[in-house]
């Protein structure tokens, strides 16, 4: 149960539909054609993303990914790609038949509508790039970014291990220091850095009372429980009941956000849901909610999550992003490929409400092309001696501390 309800935060960035009360609406979303071709497409890319992390994911038992985050990193990338990187980029997040136009523009309304503050809910959305002080990066690359992403544009001695400092102490402050690092190192071969930061804090609409949680048995299998938290109320929600599953909506105040939470009927397992969870699926399963007063019980939980998306990505179709056949000419005329797609999350759900932080950075590296061999004898090392007619070895020997005298 756990599993969707992480999936879920960032899906409702995209499915939203309450606005509150006139005096403390927020900002409205206008959605053109185009932007709902969007939507849709973020959409799919998000429940395939997380279906494909569910298939690969096999040792945690708790785990959190944020595909808003993702595809606001990759949206900035996909604006330096170009021929069929740009091309593996549109399919992957299911773009084709936009232009590069009509999907920054989306970008743009998402952050400044999801940005939109309103009493007791907070979304801080915060792009930057990072630049390898010696490496030459397009002006036209930073604008569109910097522009329609409001990406901040830093440049670092990547060399200088105080650089590591300076990035994770951006990551830190952009997500009120619930993620506080990104990585540990750079590698002598990474050039530039891509970076979305996401923090959002909730009050709940109907909050949990803190004297009526108890602790409670919650089943890992049918024959085996755990003793956890549960919170409960009996409150006015948005309510489904099918044969796979039932589900209860529970927003957050002023009804920006909230919270959809689906939990396998009997006889029936994540799995099942798994398999029907697509964004046609969502979208009726939304229309069939029904208010109603429910008597709910939830687990508080809270921790943190990371993982390395390469693999995930190229089971989607952007293999070409991560070799050398990759094909960033929109950022540099030096030839450059992803390094790595790593995302940090954090999710506290609790009495009051949720707080919860994603980090997405993708790592851009020069590729590797003809390079010269390299023997360099800095450690103990044999020699040998031999006539070259015979072949007879003259000398044999090893060297495991030079001396010269």
């Amino acid at each position: 149960m756990k599993t969707l309800f992480y999936l879920l935060i960032s899906l409702l960035f995209f499915s939203c539909t309450k606005t509150g009360t006139e005096e403390e609406q927020p900002l409205k979303l206008e959605l053109s054609q185009s932007n709902r071709q969007v939507v849709a497409a973020n959409n799919d890319f998000a429940f395939e993303f997380f279906s494909n992390v569910c298939e690969n994911e096999n040792t945690e038992i708790n785990y959190m990914v944020s595909p808003l985050s993702l595809s606001l990193a990759l949206g900035m990338a996909y604006n330096g790609s170009a021929t069929t990187t740009a091309d593996a980029f549109k399919n992957a997040m299911h773009f084709e038949g936009l232009s590069s136009g009509e999907i920054n523009e989306f970008y743009q309304h998402l952050i400044e509508y999801l940005a939109s503050n309103s009493n007791g809910s907070v979304m801080e959305i915060a792009n930057s790039i990072w630049v390898e002080k010696t490496f030459p990066v397009k002006q036209t690359f930073l604008n569109v970014n910097q522009t329609y992403f409001d990406a901040e544009v830093q440049s670092l001695d990547f060399s200088n291990m105080a650089s590591v400092d300076v990035i994770n102490n951006w990551v830190s402050g952009k997500t009120h220091q619930k993620i506080p690092t990104i990585i540990s190192s750079i590698s002598p071969e990474e050039r530039l850095f891509l970076i979305n930061a996401l923090y959002f804090n909730a009050k709940w609409k109907y909050e949990f009372k803190p004297e009526d949680t108890s602790s409670q048995p919650f089943y890992t299998s049918t024959n085996e429980f755990a003793s956890a938290p549960m919170m409960q109320q009996t409150a006015k929600v948005n309510y489904l009941q099918n044969t796979i599953f039932s589900a209860v909506e529970l927003p957050y105040v002023n009804d920006k956000f909230s919270m959809v939470v689906l939990l396998p009927n009997t006889g029936f397992d994540l799995a099942n849901i798994m398999s029907q969870l697509n964004s046609t699926n969502w979208n009726q399963w939304l229309s069939q909610f029904q208010t109603q007063d429910v008597i709910i019980q939830l687990p508080k939980f809270k921790y943190p999550y990371e993982k390395l998306l390469n693999e995930d990505l190229m089971d989607l179709g952007l293999e070409i992003a991560f070799t050398d056949e990759a094909d960033f000419s929109g950022i540099s005329d030096i030839a450059l490929q992803i390094s790595r797609v790593l995302q940090k999350t954090y999710i506290d759900v609790n009495e009051e409400g949720t707080e919860a932080a994603a980090v997405t950075l993708i790592g851009f590296e020069t590729t590797s092309g003809p390079m010269l061999p390299q023997f360099i004898a800095n450690k103990p090392f044999l020699y040998v001696i031999k006539e070259n007619t015979s072949g007879a070895i003259c000398f044999i020997g090893k060297v495991g501390l030079p001396k010269y005298e």
